[in-house]
């Protein structure tokens, strides 16, 4: 039950959060083995059974599967009143600095593609160039 107040706490409706619970996601601890991407997929699924939960909400929801993934591997509880409104700040702005630190090390300069017969060869040296 304390799930279920988390979830309307963060901007669900009653009928969301049930959806939510009926989807196995009855507790935060069953966050811990989903991904990013995985909660993306899981609010694709909701959207094509007719259920729309607010922007703000998935991305609340995605904070809390982050605080989760960062506290278990810690042997820290996890349970739905230790989510607070200051937990939520805290573990969002982590999150974004996560991400904001992952998109840095992403190499600016693509490699170019195969070189094929019907390429031409000075856009693509060019580019291998600038590559090396």
């Amino acid at each position: 039950m304390a799930f279920r107040a988390l979830l309307t706490q963060i901007g669900f409706t009653n009928d969301q959060a049930t959806s939510v619970i009926d989807e196995g996601i009855a507790d935060p601890e069953d966050l811990v083995t989903y991904t990013h991407s995985d909660i993306k997929t899981f609010f694709k699924h909701l959207s094509n059974r007719g259920i729309h939960p607010p922007f703000g909400s998935q991305h609340k929801f995605q904070i809390l599967r982050y605080w989760v993934e960062k506290r278990i591997p810690l042997g820290l509880d996890v349970s739905s009143e230790l989510f607070t409104n200051d937990e939520l700040s805290t573990w969002g702005e982590k999150m974004k600095a996560a991400a904001d630190e992952k998109d840095a090390q992403k190499p600016t300069i693509a490699a170019p593609s195969a070189f094929k017969k019907d390429t031409k060869w000075r856009i693509w040296k060019e580019q291998f160039l600038n590559y090396m």
